[in-house]
């Protein structure tokens, strides 16, 4: 029956429901996005410029849309780094628009280029949980080389 196939699919998404987020030994959970949130999310990430990006965000910052704003006032009174907030603000942005297999492809790409730790400063440990850390990157945009003004293969073409 789909239905009951459906109810086994949703609550396996509701077990994935939030990001753990490990520091200094202690975790911070980010819960998944509702719809006007994670619409504004897909927003963020695909704005081609920072105008744009800026508008998305109106007065909140990234980690607020991404983390809420009470986790990041519960890492703030924490004393966590504000560069350790912003990648997990990344890093949550990649989970909560591209799924979490991506995030944690981000996050192995992240490791590999700290030499194999994350912003928690924890080594890797090869499981799958749901743990994501690690460090800002540059913007991945792809720009195409501009196309010649000649055509092959096309003689109807002028």
């Amino acid at each position: 029956m789909i239905l009951g196939d459906l109810s086994e699919h949703v609550a396996a998404i509701a077990g994935e429901a939030s990001l753990e987020l490990p520091y200094a030994g202690k975790v911070y959970l980010a819960p998944q996005p509702g719809l006007a949130r994670g619409v504004r999310c897909t927003q963020y990430l695909v704005a081609e410029t920072p105008q744009e990006r800026a508008e998305v965000l109106g007065e909140e910052t990234l980690p607020d849309l991404t983390l809420t704003p009470g986790v990041v006032a519960q890492m703030d009174a924490d004393d966590v780094p504000a560069s350790v907030i912003g990648t997990f603000a990344l890093v949550a942005l990649v989970a909560w628009t591209r799924g979490q297999a991506a995030a944690e492809q981000y996050v192995a790409r992240l490791r590999d280029k700290t030499g194999g730790e994350g912003a928690s400063g924890e080594a890797p440990s090869g499981s799958r949980s749901r743990k994501r850390t690690g460090t800002a990157t540059a913007s991945a945009r792809k720009t195409r080389p501009q196309a010649s003004g000649r055509t092959t293969g096309s003689p109807a073409a002028s």
